[in-house]
């Protein structure tokens, strides 16, 4: 395309449109000596570069906090999610082989105690944020199902098969989402892989 013919609807060259636009800054092109420049206008280009870095500089450097807050809570909770994996590791070999214990202290051992973080709505870890709400639910689901476990008579429900298969359903939905978290985390913050080690398989 010759961009040195007219532009389309206008007949003017491109030349000239480009010293149009410029005249707004300047009285005339090229600059010379007898060329003066238009102070008025170049003030106001100032004036709103300046007032649109006055509101971006802040934004992103509070971008960067939240990221960095983020980061670090999370890394905080790979150790308690470690924790709740421990917990649930040991609740399916309970399961399958009941030990020797008052019934509600079996049922106390099964339960699992977590501490879930509280953190900001961060955009850029928002997979994680919705992975680590939903592990809260399934955990909750979980505890609820190992409730179910315990007959009014205070005995252990093992051998009723709703509860058991019940149970072992929570049991596989928990596990499921602590991994969810992990790939999560790995995903938005390849920097904590190595603390998330093999959760996220």
């Amino acid at each position: 395309m010759d961009m040195s013919k007219g532009t389309e609807g206008t007949g003017k060259s491109l030349a000239q449109a480009v010293q149009e636009s410029l005249s707004g800054l300047s009285e005339c092109w090229e600059l010379g000596p007898q060329c003066t420049v238009d102070w008025s206008a170049w003030g106001t280009w100032a004036g709103a570069a300046a007032t649109f870095f006055a509101v971006l500089l802040p934004y992103l450097a509070a971008k960067r906090g939240a990221r960095l807050r983020a980061q670090l809570a999370i890394g905080d909770f790979i150790r308690e999610l470690n924790l709740i994996a421990f917990q649930l590791a040991n609740a399916a070999g309970a399961l399958e082989y009941p030990l020797s214990l008052p019934p509600s202290d079996v049922v106390s051992m099964l339960r699992v105690r977590a501490v879930l973080p509280v953190l900001e709505a961060d955009p850029s870890v928002r997979r994680t944020l919705l992975e680590i709400r939903n592990l809260g639910q399934q955990l909750a689901n979980w505890n609820l199902a190992v409730d179910l476990l315990l007959g009014e008579g205070e005995e252990l429900l093992f051998h009723d098969g709703w509860a058991m298969d019940n149970a072992r359903r929570q049991l596989t939905v928990a596990s499921n989402a602590v991994s969810a978290v992990a790939r999560a985390i790995v995903a938005e913050l390849p920097e904590l892989k190595e603390s998330v080690g093999t959760l996220a398989l």
